[in-house]
């Protein structure tokens, strides 16, 4: 009798680790814009230029609504340093009841 060989499947602990990391980022970014006490609700908000990516990101995963963004604040230098964003948001948006 001949023996096979096994093939294991391997699994990337680091891939795992960063998607769990942006998982969070992306959860504690819609936690800082969505409403407390009713994260369903249309979403009104100012944040830093920064932000804007990861909000943005956040708010579409989980509502399924477009942001609409505008700047609200300027630096020194005359770019654009906080925007304001609203959404729909989970209730009113396309994921919605």
């Amino acid at each position: 009798m001949t023996s096979k060989a096994v093939r294991t499947k391997t699994h990337s602990f680091a891939r795992l680790e960063d998607s769990e990391r942006a998982a969070r980022r992306r959860r504690l970014a819609f936690e800082a814009v969505a409403n407390p006490t009713d994260w369903r609700a249309p979403i009104d908000a100012v944040i830093d230029i920064d932000d804007l990516d990861l909000t943005t990101d956040a708010i579409h995963y989980y509502t399924g609504c477009e942001v609409i963004t505008t700047p609200v604040e300027y630096n020194d230098s005359g770019t654009v340093s906080k925007v304001q964003i609203d959404a729909a948001g989970y209730r009113f948006g396309p994921a919605g009841p």
